[in-house]
């Protein structure tokens, strides 16, 4: 198998492709916010208030309230 050409990431929206600037769309972060200056600080102020979970399910590590709440707040948003 044979690997892809790598993308060079510019800025937050663009990648070069050998010597194309190319406006990115795609994989896991394809709107960018990542590196979104809001998503950062709100990323940063919840660490420090609650620590760091990397754990996957909660049947497995427990649960916590701020689940629950997010959960309300999304289904209100998307009026589900």
């Amino acid at each position: 198998m044979t690997e892809p050409e790598p993308l060079q990431q510019i800025d937050r929206t663009y990648v070069r492709l050998r010597n194309r600037k190319l406006v990115y769309f795609s994989g896991c972060d394809y709107f960018r916010l990542a590196s979104h200056h809001k998503i950062i600080a709100a990323l940063q102020s919840g660490v420090e208030k609650y620590g760091l979970n990397v754990a996957a399910s909660r049947l497995t590590t427990g649960n916590h309230r701020l689940y629950r709440e997010l959960e309300k707040r999304l289904a209100d948003f998307f009026q589900s």
